[in-house]
């Protein structure tokens, strides 16, 4: 999964950098919230495309903290608002009114745990109970979608 988070922050950077370009293409590098919206639209997306396997393990704000997809985000919001690097992550969110991009990647997982719950497929829901068999037992050393997922449904208290 590692690789995949890797490779997934490249993916992020380089959408990054295509907001950056069309900012600068369209003369609007400096307004703040037309930057936010290209940002939403543009980086977001790239940032939240498979996280549905590869985030899974960092569905908790403590673990995310590490990905190098939340410092990039991070590191975009610090040099769009010109504040220094030692600045708290909570007060440059709050300003740009965003969110940590763990609940991003969480909404998208539980979207896609719902989707796979009320498919009429019957492969699907023989997939879904196996893996919750194997998340329901301690003595595999196997993490599953299903492992990871319940247990950042029970650290984020749902």
């Amino acid at each position: 999964m590692l690789t995949a988070a890797k490779k997934m922050a490249d993916n992020f950077r380089s959408a990054i950098a295509r907001v950056y370009r069309i900012g600068d293409s369209k003369g609007i590098k400096h307004r703040k919230h037309a930057m936010l919206w290209l940002f939403q639209v543009f980086a977001l997306t790239a940032g939240l495309y498979g996280c549905q396997v590869w985030a899974t393990s960092s569905l908790t704000y403590d673990s995310s903290k590490i990905t190098p997809t939340h410092v990039l985000h991070l590191g975009f919001l610090k040099r769009l608002l010109g504040v220094k690097k030692s600045t708290d992550t909570h007060c440059e969110l709050r300003k740009t009114g965003q969110m940590p991009i763990v609940f991003y990647w969480f909404r998208c997982i539980l979207r896609f745990w719902n989707s796979l719950l009320s498919s009429n497929n019957p492969l699907f829901e023989k997939v879904v109970q196996a893996n919750l068999l194997i998340a329901n037992r301690s003595d595999t050393g196997i993490t599953r979608f299903c492992t990871h997922s319940k247990i950042s449904l029970q650290l984020n208290n749902f």
